[in-house]
């Protein structure tokens, strides 16, 4: 019984151990997002300061204190200050790439400078993306202090050793559009979930695909007096209307039970639903195209869109990844998509911003349509 028992393990373990695949994603998957959830969180560990939070700087005071203060942050490495006007730092906020702007009005540090002896606090404000909270509070925070040790040196000419009291007011400015919503996380979970099912449907598009090829049913399909081309056009067709269905449902779900609203424009919601549809159904041709096995295949799909969604922000909004990060993430297609369904949802954005996203995801659609054509005529050679 013992010996049987063995022999079975020692089996089990001798396939498990041959099979690489297996092995990858047995080690690979987990770490690969175990890491990456680890490089988030490392910049709110309280061992190590955040560096380079981006804030943008409006400077109306044009002193040599607020210059100053420009030069600290930028020295400190906490903080990347970048000077723009009021009317750059406004559009910046309201359309979302940007979490923070802080204004320094005229006089500003003569009259905080005055109210350290009992003289009227200025006013310091700061113009806030409402989706972007805790980014903005993280900034705000360090700026703060720097402004503080500003006010402090131009009063004193050093830092006293007491904590002084604040001589200025904060004043907070949610920056959205006039016909926006306050940020929902309704709105983008629906957004994010949608993208993640489309790709997940084109997983099993792909997958019956590679079985009808398997079958020799492309092959008599070939045969017919139709060109290939018109098949593929069709099958492209076919899984992209399949996926505006299931894009319908899912948001239609969201409107009719959490009261999701399209608080933008219907036709660039629609355009942006075109563009995810089409970038899904060529994502399945690819898919189709590359694998050698249905299991290898999924596999590897499912990787890859775990690993977008992580990038592209279909899980929690993208403002909370690392700079870096958000730079990498604009060349993958989900950052579009959900931006895009975001934009046309709470942040009541403009056609432009979803025709943007909808070139973008057309762009994608373009390329893997194209590699998975390439692939499928070198094989037929």
């Amino acid at each position: 019984m013992l010996k049987i028992i063995l022999e079975v393990v020692r089996k089990d373990i001798r396939r498990f151990l041959s099979d690489k695949r297996s092995l990858l994603f047995s080690f690979l998957v987990p770490i690969a997002i175990a890491s990456f959830f680890a490089s988030i969180s490392q910049g709110q560990d309280t061992a190590s300061a955040p560096k380079n939070l981006p804030i943008l700087v409006v400077d109306e005071d044009q002193s040599d204190a607020s210059h100053q203060l420009i030069a600290t942050m930028t020295k400190a490495g906490s903080l990347l200050p970048t000077v723009v006007t009021r009317d750059v730092a406004t559009k910046k906020v309201k359309d979302g790439s940007a979490s923070v702007a802080m204004v320094i009005p005229a006089k500003f540090f003569a009259q905080a400078s005055g109210a350290m002896s009992g003289g009227e606090k200025p006013e310091l404000k700061f113009l806030n993306d409402p989706s972007q909270k805790i980014a903005a509070m993280s900034v705000r925070g360090l700026v703060l202090d720097s402004v503080m040790k500003t006010i402090v040196s131009a009063t004193f000419g050093t830092a006293p050793s007491q904590k002084s009291s604040m001589p200025f007011e904060i004043k907070e400015e949610a920056q959205v559009k006039e016909s926006a919503a306050k940020w929902s996380g309704t709105a983008h979970a629906f957004s994010g979930m949608a993208v993640q099912g489309l790709f997940f449907f084109a997983i099993e598009a792909g997958m019956v695909m590679m079985r009808e090829r398997k079958l020799g049913i492309w092959n008599r399909l070939k045969a017919a007096p139709v060109p290939s081309s018109t098949l593929l056009l069709g099958t492209i067709m076919s899984s992209a209307l399949r996926a505006l269905v299931i894009m319908i449902v899912i948001f239609g779900f969201g409107a009719l039970v959490f009261n999701l609203r399209v608080e933008a424009s219907y036709l660039g919601f629609g355009m942006v639903m075109l563009g995810s549809a089409a970038m899904a159904a060529t994502f399945g041709l690819l898919i189709a195209s590359l694998g050698k096995t249905e299991e290898q295949s999924r596999q590897l799909s499912i990787f890859a869109v775990l690993s977008m969604s992580m990038l592209g922000g279909a899980w929690f909004p993208s403002f909370l990844l690392p700079t870096w990060v958000q730079t990498i993430s604009l060349a993958v297609p989900v950052r579009w998509a959900v931006d895009g369904f975001d934009a046309m949802t709470w942040r009541a954005g403009t056609l432009m911003d979803a025709s943007q996203s909808m070139l973008a995801l057309f762009a994608f659609s373009i390329v893997f349509g194209a590699i998975a054509i390439r692939r499928m005529r070198y094989e037929a050679m």
